[in-house]
């Protein structure tokens, strides 16, 4: 294990990001990448925040986690209210507290708000009207949809929009503030950066990604995501927010009558996919918006890995291997002098 001490001072902390869409192999490339860098994972994922929100979030269990200091993982009840800005302060308070322990902040996850808001800020405060929130959410989702591709339809090609809570959040933000939220956000200009940060993107080839995907909703739906979406739903009442999250939504209509047993991973791997790819287009469109450096990699295989390795002992080998190489780029980020945002992508 290689040890280093992280920026502190009056320099910006180093902290490096796995990103990349649903299903991609972000975590076992975190915990190695932890191994290397001697570091401590921090959560990026909008739904692991919460607890009891186990299997449909991928949540990784305490004892998978070899030994590896976690962070923002169970931190509030289901019930509780949790937002973007709620997540940057508690981040920013953790980087500066596994920096100067001389350790690394490893941030893991796929909520592309979180990412962006982590190395940029917030914008200025939309606005809430509850009396209009109350009311939206009495209208059909298909109606708050295309009212929201009307009003921002720059905004409606990044969020979920199987997201109810998300859709009438912002549909409730352009009528308090008489402005779309992209508008608000692209005034913003998200230009300032609060780190120094390596983006590790996670590409696979499409096919195997969506075939990964499919065969989660499958396992997910094994492993008792239907009972642990009703303990939920009898312990803390259907308005939780991680309710209408991935995976929940559609077992909730599954629990409500509305879906068959057969049905319920088939919509699962349905949404995730559609989900997935409002991520690849995230990702394609967002570092060129940003001015994030992209540091070219031309040793990667174009094909898969997902698919082409025959044994989980080979990619065992190709993680090791791809973490040494990640780990170099990153012991070599910036300086006082060079504060920014660098990406690689890295096909898995």
């Amino acid at each position: 294990m290689k040890s280093r001490k992280a920026l502190v001072g009056s320099e910006k902390p180093k902290i490096i990001i796995i990103a990349g869409p649903t299903a991609s192999g972000k975590t076992a490339l975190s915990l190695e990448l932890a191994h290397e860098l001697n570091g401590e994972i921090v959560n990026i994922d909008s739904v692991q925040i919460f607890k009891h929100f186990n299997i449909g979030s991928a949540k990784l269990p305490v004892d998978q986690r070899q030994g590896i200091t976690h962070h923002l993982i169970d931190i509030i009840e289901p019930n509780e209210t949790f937002n973007v800005a709620s997540y940057k302060r508690l981040a920013d308070e953790l980087i500066l507290d596994i920096s100067s322990r001389g350790k690394t902040p490893i941030f893991v996850g796929g909520s592309s708000l979180y990412i962006k808001v982590l190395l940029h800020g917030l914008t200025t405060e939309m606005g809430s009207d509850l009396e209009l929130r109350d009311k939206l959410e009495l209208e059909e989702l298909q109606k708050l949809v295309a009212d929201l591709i009307k009003l921002d339809p720059e905004l409606s090609k990044t969020i979920d929009l199987q997201n109810k809570r998300r859709v009438v959040r912002a549909l409730e933000s352009i009528s308090c503030n008489q402005t779309s939220v992209s508008l608000a956000q692209n005034n913003h200009h998200f230009k300032s950066i609060d780190y120094q940060a390596l983006i590790v993107l996670l590409e696979a080839n499409r096919a195997a990604l969506y075939q990964k995907i499919n065969l989660r909703a499958e396992e997910m739906i094994q492993a008792g995501l239907i009972e642990e979406t009703k303990n939920i739903l009898n312990n803390f009442g259907e308005n939780c927010s991680g309710l209408k999250s991935l995976g929940y939504r559609e077992t909730m209509k599954y629990i409500a009558g509305e879906l068959t047993l057969n049905e319920l991973p088939e919509l699962i791997a349905q949404n995730t996919r559609r989900f997935a790819k409002k991520q690849l287009t995230f990702w394609r469109n967002e570092p060129k918006k940003r001015n994030w450096v992209e540091i070219k990699n031309n040793s990667e295989n174009p094909e898969s890995l997902l698919h082409n390795l025959a044994s989980n002992e080979e990619y065992q080998v190709f993680i090791k291997a791809k973490s040494l190489e990640i780990s170099n780029i990153f012991n070599d980020l910036g300086d006082i002098n060079e504060i920014q945002v660098k990406i690689l992508k890295a096909q898995v």
